[in-house]
């Protein structure tokens, strides 16, 4: 008897390759079974494991049965927990400050649960909490930003970029306002620029000058004739 091989490619939750998959469980657990007529539904819960990372992921099939002068039952719907993620992590992630990772943690979760009303909340208190740590509580999200211009920290076409990401996420804050997945994308592509910005750009040009001086001073001038 030849047994069938049950192992399946599906996206890993953890390395996003198309990997095999294979059940790291006894069997499949099947849940209630629902429905009216000929058609009724039900579901099948099992654990799987990616081979090339061996990240375990739980996998749901929805499957729908015709009945037995129809054929045989279908799957409609599949479901795995955890989500895939919806944004990576940047690589200067764990060089951020813990208050600053766990705001950003909690963005990330949000995100992969697409909950974008949440996600854009968050990230408005991220850009707020950076900006009062470079120039001050000074009032309103206008005022700050005018205010890193001013000092030079960003640039004014910085300004419309992160004045946008405010906006958005304030309409969530106080206006319920859900944004799509293409305007979070956005989102999050200009919070990691400005964020990148302010917290290592500034402080890498800041060593850079150190280091450009303490050359000078050791470069000879040149010898008078």
């Amino acid at each position: 008897m030849i047994i069938p091989d049950r192992k399946e490619k599906y996206v890993c939750r953890a390395c996003d390759n198309q990997c095999f998959h294979r059940p790291a469980s006894n069997g499949k657990s099947f849940g209630k079974r629902s429905g009216t007529g000929s058609e009724w539904h039900y579901k099948t819960y099992e654990v799987l494991q990616c081979e090339h990372c061996e990240n375990v992921v739980l996998c749901i099939h929805h499957w729908t049965n015709p009945g037995p002068m129809i054929g045989d039952s279908y799957i409609t719907k599949t479901e795995f927990f955890p989500p895939k993620q919806f944004w990576k992590k940047p690589l200067w992630f764990p060089k951020l400050s813990k208050a600053y990772q766990k705001i950003f943690s909690e963005v990330y979760s949000a995100l992969d649960s697409s909950l974008f009303i949440l996600a854009a909340t968050g990230i408005r208190t991220a850009l707020d909490k950076v900006m009062v740590e470079k120039i001050g509580d000074i009032g309103r999200f206008e005022t700050k930003v005018d205010r890193l211009v001013e000092k030079e920290i960003i640039t004014p076409a910085d300004k419309e970029l992160l004045m946008a990401v405010v906006n958005a996420g304030s309409a969530s804050a106080h206006r319920g306002y859900s944004p799509t997945i293409k305007a979070t994308t956005h989102m999050m592509e200009i919070t990691e620029h400005i964020f990148y910005k302010l917290c290592f750009e500034q402080n890498k040009t800041a060593d850079l000058l150190s280091k450009a001086r303490t050359l000078r001073r050791a470069t000879p001038g040149r010898k008078k004739a």
